[in-house]
């Protein structure tokens, strides 16, 4: 179930989506199907442009990000909770172990201040995906905070999760086993948080959201702002990605989550 989910959502959300368009558009090409396949094509290419500029990419994150940009200025969370969101495996920087992406940087920055401000352990969540042999996210992310001065007691690695979803099961579990009760101050970023949000409520889990990373455009628009670029497409199949995967929880995912409620609460 796993691998089918990960196939198919490559399948659905931008690039893989484009290729799809344009498969299906040289397929009826070839089946002499030429305004069908005209049709196919302008739309892949107003997508594509789309897709590439900052007021669409804006559009489609402004309900993804917009209600994380206010943070509780008092929590009381016994735990900050970093969900990791990519890394390297075998990086030749850190000796051929995992490295950690830039986003799980930023990710790691904002537990770091909370960590500077709360003084509670720090659970770092990520395991590996289709990479047995590699080293877990979670580690690499553990040897960040360490080197930024972070006791390396107060550092709990969560290594197994391979998704969201299994990052809120495995975290819960792991925090009850710890006896650290919720609610946890929950880090990732902005894109994600609603999803994230979503699915720990589901597993029994209260968390105060912490976003990092955000990706909408602060600035005004001009004429730049229309010009397409790989970094804006990457933010809006990043925003795609997110409601897709809202869409599987509460169709798929739901109630497996509730069945395994792990509230560390009283």
């Amino acid at each position: 179930m796993f691998i089918l989910s990960k196939t198919l959502g490559v399948l659905i959300v931008p690039p893989g989506l484009l290729l799809v368009l344009l498969a299906t558009a040289i397929f009826l090409l070839l089946r002499n199907r030429k305004r069908a396949s005209l049709y196919i094509l302008s739309f892949t290419l107003v997508f594509l442009y789309l897709l590439s500029i900052h007021p669409f990419k804006d559009l489609l994150l402004y309900p993804l990000e917009k209600p994380f940009e206010t943070r509780p200025e008092h929590p009381d969370c016994n735990a900050i909770v970093v969900l990791s969101g990519g890394c390297y495996p075998n990086s030749p920087e850190e000796g051929g172990n995992t490295s950690v992406s830039s986003q799980t940087m930023k990710r790691l920055y904002q537990g770091f201040k909370l960590y500077k401000k709360l003084k509670v352990p720090v659970v770092v969540s990520g395991g590996t995906v289709l990479c047995p042999e590699c080293e877990p996210e979670a580690e690499a992310m553990k040897k960040v905070l360490v080197s930024w001065g972070v006791p390396e007691s107060a550092v709990i690695t969560e290594g197994k999760s391979r998704n969201t979803l299994e990052n809120a099961l495995f975290t819960g579990e792991l925090l009850k086993k710890l006896g650290i009760k919720d609610p946890v101050c929950l880090v990732t970023s902005a894109y994600h948080m609603r999803r994230s949000l979503t699915i720990f409520s589901s597993t029994g889990l209260k968390a105060y959201p912490f976003a990092a990373d955000f990706q909408m455009w602060k600035g005004s628009y001009n004429w730049y702002s229309f010009m397409p670029k790989a970094s804006v497409f990457k933010s809006s199949a990043s925003a795609i990605r997110e409601y897709i995967g809202l869409i599987y929880f509460w169709i798929i995912q739901r109630n497996s989550a509730k069945a395994k409620n792990i509230g560390t609460g009283e």
